[in-house]
């Protein structure tokens, strides 16, 4: 049986960067490298979109010279490749960032926060805030209480183990909130705006350079990429990637190592969708 779907012109392409263009060891492999320049050779707009800070994604950005406009903090900015053009950037409302930092003390809970320069924490570092650290390649900056809660604040991450994430994402969707929280690790959720999302900036930003939904196509493994898979009009997810992601995804990447996960999913996804 033919796996061939009507033919698609595909103008931009989104990829998520964790578990999606990086492998295991944080690198992107020769083959996914050569997967995100075919893309370019075809005229295709490549766009990355991760949760991570801009300037944790600053070095992948520097190596792919086709990439001209990034996603970072789960949606919170869009801005082009050098971050010279600033198109958009969304903060937890002042009232908001207070009531996650009084729930924060509730479950004593570890926490860096995201300001447009980089990362800060008002804690002291420990093993969590360590291997958060480690995962983005930053350091936190650590600041005072009271001198966090004047910041602007794209996003909140808390860190600790399984279970409690567990419990705070009942307890937090069980009630009614200015903020919304995303899973990303079994060990981290993050408080952003209900406006911030990956699929908002992509809608931003395809509304600036005239692209339809329809043409694009977007490449992610969590749950933080299921408001692009909504959005686009093809989305892949990797076949490692959480089960929420997977079925919300228009398909899932053929099974195989994780490091080239990105490359076998477009490669399905001319098959399917070329001549």
């Amino acid at each position: 049986m033919s796996t061939k779907n009507p033919k698609h012109t595909v103008r931009l392409a989104a990829i998520d960067l964790d578990g999606t263009l990086l492998g295991p060891d944080l690198t992107i492999s020769p083959t996914n490298r050569r997967a995100l320049e075919s893309l370019a050779e075809e005229g295709i707009e490549v766009v990355l979109a991760s949760g991570r800070h801009y300037q944790s994604m600053h070095p992948f950005v520097e190596s792919l010279p086709m990439v001209r406009w990034v996603i970072s903090a789960q949606g919170g900015e869009l801005c082009s490749r050098d971050r010279e053009e600033i198109v958009h950037r969304n903060f937890i409302h002042p009232g908001e960032l207070q009531r996650i930092a009084r729930e924060r003390e509730c479950y004593g809970i570890s926490s860096v926060c995201y300001t447009a320069e980089g990362t800060i924490t008002h804690m002291e570092m420990d093993s969590h805030i360590q291997s958060y650290s480690d995962l983005e390649g930053l350091v936190p900056k650590q600041v005072s209480a009271n001198a966090l809660l004047g910041e602007d604040i794209l996003k909140v991450i808390w860190i600790g183990e399984s279970s409690l994430i567990d419990q705070i994402l009942l307890d937090h969707r069980a009630q009614a909130h200015e903020s919304q929280i995303v899973q990303t690790f079994s060990t981290m959720c993050e408080f952003m705006p209900h406006t911030t999302s990956k699929g908002a900036a992509l809608s931003q930003l395809s509304k600036r350079l005239g692209i339809d939904p329809g043409a694009a196509v977007v490449f992610g493994d969590g749950e933080n990429d299921i408001p692009m898979f909504e959005w686009a009009g093809i989305s892949y997810a990797m076949p490692h990637g959480w089960e929420r992601a997977r079925k919300k995804a228009t398909h899932t990447a053929p099974e195989g190592s994780r490091e080239d996960a990105l490359a076998r999913a477009i490669d399905d996804y001319r098959l399917r969708y070329r001549d």
